[in-house]
């Protein structure tokens, strides 16, 4: 079956990580590439999810959260000043964004860290989410390590929402899942890693449009394409 989708748009598989080998796979794939790429991801991911939102506006007014994996902090100024929501990452460029997220001028509570370390005491949040992180995590023992990490951080009777990717695309998905996921091994789990490319565009430029040596118009969008991060697959059982 063939495609039209652009090529920018096709995962590829990515190469597996041992448990030896998984920080600096993460690092090189990873925390490397949402430093490099913050300023655009801020510029391009502010919209809330519906769903993330209709979730916080179910938490009771005085609870204290986590956003593991906060990103940009785009979820922190929700339902602001009904509850308290503190922010880990792993990228220093995208917590410089979240510290200041909607335009807030008191800096917020963030925090550079990883989502598998457990450095608050058990069971202080009354919730938590995790969005589009823990498929970044290169082994399923690390992935573990973090939800447990995050689970042990509730308070009895809290509740958390984790979102990751999955290999089911929906149908308004411009992804093109590999046709061979899934297929050899690795020490415990089918390959489901893929390769995603971050493009950006840069920004129109004010100047009359003139034709450049390539051809190219002075003025108009290039895609820019930068390095690959990865991201493990889930299947739905």
């Amino acid at each position: 079956m063939t495609s039209n989708a652009h090529p920018l748009n096709k995962l590829t598989l990515a190469p597996s990580a041992t448990e030896d080998g998984a920080q600096i796979h993460e690092d090189q794939y990873v925390h490397t590439v949402y430093d490099q790429i913050a300023p655009h991801f801020s510029q391009t991911r502010y919209k809330p999810w519906p769903v993330i939102a209709k979730f916080l506006e179910s938490v009771p007014t005085g609870a204290i959260g986590l956003d593991a994996g906060t990103g940009n902090g785009k979820y922190l100024p929700l339902s602001e000043g009904r509850f308290l929501t503190f922010g880990v990452d792993r990228s220093i460029g995208l917590l410089k964004f979240a510290q200041y997220a909607g335009e807030s001028a008191i800096p917020r509570d963030v925090i550079l860290g990883d989502v598998r370390d457990m450095i608050w005491r058990n069971g202080i949040f009354d919730f938590a989410i995790s969005i589009a992180t823990i498929h970044h995590l290169a082994t399923p023992e690390r992935r573990i390590d973090a939800i447990m990490s995050i689970l042990s951080s509730l308070a009895p009777g809290g509740k958390a929402l984790i979102y990751v990717w999955a290999v089911e695309q929906d149908e308004l998905s411009k992804r093109v899942v590999p046709d061979n996921i899934g297929e050899g091994s690795t020490s415990s789990t089918k390959a489901q890693d893929v390769l995603v490319p971050w493009v950006m565009q840069q920004e129109h430029k004010t100047k009359p449009k003139t034709k450049t040596r390539r051809g190219k118009k002075a003025g108009e969008n290039q895609e820019e394409l930068h390095p690959n991060t990865t991201i493990f697959l889930f299947r739905e059982n």
